[in-house]
């Protein structure tokens, strides 16, 4: 049972509007939600000052060769792609799959295929875009076992029905701080989607260059390989911009990895990052505070 009665306060209202807006969303067709997303998105970037700062501040940190018109075209087109996440959640949760179906091409196929035939499970290496939440969904129309690195909302609300509508569309989801059933999900051979472009603050870290510049990235995918065998099958989702739909492109399986040290690994993994992101910049999460924490331990950018 779900429980409603958490979740009656006033507090929660604002919240509940919005989800029933998203749920009636879905009903539309494809191309009127687009149009929604994007009227969104140019609100966004009006009155989300905070957050329109960072996204500001880690362009002009990680495209230093954009002029000042370039970059705030970039920031418009990033906020925009954000209210279409609005749209890609409410797909994610909600959409039809017989729908989605359609509103999908995968290409690399045949190297997660390889991977998994090999028999020690794969983490799907996936960076944060706007689209991930969606192309979960879309991931698991082709793969049933899949599986997926959860890490609990800060909303108890969101947390609930994000959790509940990934039960029902996956195989299982893994709590990123739940080791022991992580590495139970690659020794039993399950596709992991897994999200290592993340600061931890904790042992499992380390410095690496994203976009020239040192960022505190974990360093969790290096010893979760170790301990299990498991391919790393990078993959990247993208909203295609003529409107058809998407494309999730997977690369051949890392090879020699785990290597020699946990930083080479993470130096590695961020390289693949920074490759994908530049074939569709818009739509990397900007306004994640990325460079919040330095190595020399002086102030962040923000």
């Amino acid at each position: 049972m779900f429980p409603w009665w958490r979740f009656v306060s006033a507090n929660y209202w604002p919240l509940w509007l919005a989800l029933a807006m998203m749920r009636l969303l879905v009903l539309f067709p494809y191309r009127w939600q687009l149009a929604v997303g994007k009227l969104l998105g140019r609100a966004l970037i009006r009155l989300a000052g905070r957050r329109r700062e960072v996204a500001r501040i880690n362009l002009e940190i990680c495209f230093p060769e954009l002029d000042g018109l370039a970059r705030q075209q970039l920031l418009q087109d990033h906020f925009i792609s954000l209210g279409i996440s609005v749209v890609e959640i409410a797909l994610c949760w909600w959409g039809r799959s017989e729908r989605l179906q359609t509103m999908v091409e995968i290409q690399g196929q045949e190297y997660l295929d390889a991977a998994l035939a090999k028999g020690k499970g794969v983490i799907i290496c996936v960076g944060h875009f706007t689209d991930i939440e969606l192309a979960v969904r879309l991931l698991s129309l082709q793969l049933p076992s899949l599986r997926v690195s959860f890490r609990r909302h800060n909303n108890p609300l969101m947390y609930e029905i994000q959790r509940r509508a990934h039960e029902r569309i996956v195989d299982a989801i893994v709590a990123n701080d739940n080791m022991r059933f992580l590495l139970k999900t690659l020794r039993s051979n399950h596709p992991l989607y897994y999200l290592p472009d993340q600061d931890y603050h904790g042992r499992l870290s380390t410095f690496v260059d994203f976009f020239g510049h040192p960022a505190s990235t974990t360093t969790a995918t290096t010893h979760i390989c170790a301990r299990t065998g498991a391919a790393v099958v990078p993959m990247l989702p993208q909203r295609l911009s003529d409107g058809r739909g998407y494309r999730l492109t997977f690369s051949p399986a890392l090879t020699d990895f785990p290597g020699s040290n946990e930083v080479t690994d993470t130096r590695r993994l961020m390289a693949v990052l920074e490759k994908q992101i530049r074939q569709a910049p818009e739509q990397y999460l900007w306004v994640h505070r990325r460079f919040k924490s330095t190595a020399s331990g002086e102030s962040a950018p923000y």
